[in-house]
Parts: C-alpha cells; sequence; structure tokens
C-alpha cells in the first residue's frame, strides 16, 4: 500500500515486538524489520512465533474486496509474502488460480498443508518477491 508522504513512517522508526495476542509490546522493540533479501531473518520470526500479522484467517481488507464484487472472478493472483496461506485457500476456494510466494521455508511448509486439498488451484515458490 502506497502512502501519502506525509504519512509515510520515519526511517528511524523502530517495530515493536508482539506480545502473546499478537499486539505490539509497549515499549519493547526489535529493531528496524529485516529486509526482504534477508530469508533467515523471516524464517526466524515464523519459527520464534513472532508473526503477530498472521490473522489466522484471510486478510478482512481481501474478504471486503470480494464480497464486494471488487475482484474480477476466475482469475489468476499472485500472494506476494503468503505466509501460512490464508488468503491463497480463500481465493482457490472461490476459483482463482492462485500462486503464493513467501521468503520463509516454513511458511510455504505451512501454506502447502493448508491448501493440500487445493494444489490443482494453488502454486507456491518459496523465494524473495522483491529480489
Amino acid at each position: 500500500m502506497l502512502m501519502p508522504e506525509a504519512d509515510q513512517p520515519d526511517a528511524d522508526l523502530t517495530r515493536q515486538a508482539p506480545m502473546g495476542d499478537g499486539q505490539p509490546g509497549a515499549g519493547q522493540t526489535l529493531g528496524p524489520p529485516p529486509t526482504a533479501a534477508d530469508a533467515a531473518a523471516w524464517e526466524a520470526l515464523y519459527q520464534q512465533g513472532e508473526d503477530g500479522w498472521d490473522l489466522g484467517n484471510p486478510s478482512p481488507p481481501l474478504q471486503a474486496a470480494q464480497a464486494a464484487g471488487e475482484l474480477p472472478t476466475g482469475r489468476r493472483v499472485l500472494v506476494p509474502g503468503c505466509g501460512r496461506g490464508h488468503d491463497l485457500v480463500y481465493l482457490a476456494r472461490r476459483g482463482y488460480q492462485v500462486t503464493g510466494c513467501d521468503i520463509a521455508p516454513s511458511a510455504i511448509a505451512a501454506a502447502g498443508e493448508r491448501c493440500r486439498s487445493l494444489d490443482r488451484r494453488v502454486r507456491l515458490i518459496c523465494g524473495d518477491a522483491l529480489g
């Protein structure tokens, strides 16, 4: 998502450590987020359960866009940073041919398990979608 220049975060901000409920912990910082090129850092976040962005369900904006008829049907969809595959399953069950890409091997493995019954409609790639 592109943000207006005035709304962009300062370069020196740090991300907050998630608490057990996935919410940022007050005052705890982890430093700048890892770059997409740093596969080991992303993998470590998944392995340590520090993936507070994983809602355990498809993303609400995706669900809202699909429910409002804003997504063309029967198309191919790329989901960069697909994580554990919640959006992949949601889209594949609605007739889309889906390709999911994530840099973290454990995320792709979890997405593969989640998408096992949808294998003809879902393709998974473990790699850097930005590099």
